[in-house]
């Protein structure tokens, strides 16, 4: 089963994303970070950059054949976390869960539109006749503190972790955490799991188009009872972040 994830950045680096969409399409889940569903007029994040405001309307027409595609807002109903799963795989269940909420959102987003609130998505899957576990999250971003350990991002991690003990059989957990490879944050979240950025040696999950020295924001955990056969980072530019790609057995 292969699984791939990407912050899209909104569909900014457009003539460079849909393309590579399509030529990994035979990848059974896409876990996809900072996509828009029909927000034309609902407001523009980033003024100074062309984002696509139903990108989740794009992938789904390009995958319509393919891939059934689950949409989780964040911000309203227009701003959040996607997956699209193969049309051939059973879907036992589809939800989500939050994982950081902002007691002054009305009035932080203001001052600082990234430090709304995150959920993380999840399907479970029959995969070989037993359920399988696929998370999707989007980590919390404060402007200021970027990938550093704060209260709300230990917090963060403790939620994950008891999402995960909650739902007990293999999991594969992808998405952009917005962690330093070094924090404490990460480490709660390493705790009984294989992170496969550290164990592949992977040195950046970043491209060209991210203009601060932080290199990690991107990671793919496994239980422990998961094969891998392949994992990697693609060396595509499509976005501010670089896919990951997760194949297990």
């Amino acid at each position: 089963m292969k699984i791939i994830s990407l912050n899209t950045w909104m569909g900014i680096v457009h003539e460079q994303l849909v393309p590579f969409l399509a030529a990994h399409q035979d990848a059974d889940i896409f876990c996809l970070q900072e996509v828009f569903k029909d927000a034309e007029g609902k407001g523009k994040p980033h003024p100074e950059y062309d984002v696509d405001f139903n990108l989740f309307g794009t992938v789904s027409e390009l995958f319509k054949d393919s891939h059934v595609g689950y949409f989780e807002p964040t911000v309203g109903d227009y701003y959040g976390i996607a997956m699209f799963v193969k049309k051939d795989i059973a879907v036992l269940e589809h939800g989500s869960a939050f994982i950081y909420e902002n007691p002054n959102l009305e009035e932080d987003v203001k001052r600082d539109p990234g430090n709304h609130n995150r959920k993380l998505e999840f399907v479970k899957i029959e995969h070989h006749g037993a359920p399988l576990l696929i998370v999707n999250v989007h980590g919390m971003y404060k402007t200021g503190h970027f990938h550093a350990d704060i209260p709300e991002r230990i917090e963060q991690s403790h939620r994950i972790r008891a999402f995960l003990a909650e739902h007990p059989q293999p999991f594969v957990m992808v998405g952009d955490f917005n962690l330093d490879i070094a924090s404490e944050s990460l480490a709660i979240l390493e705790e009984g799991t294989k992170n496969l950025i550290r164990e592949y040696g992977i040195t950046s999950t970043r491209t060209r188009f991210y203009p601060h020295d932080d290199l990690y924001a991107d990671y793919a955990f496994v239980s422990p009872d998961v094969a891998v056969n392949d994992f990697k980072v693609f060396p595509d530019e499509v976005s501010d972040h670089a896919a990951l790609y997760v194949d297990i057995a």
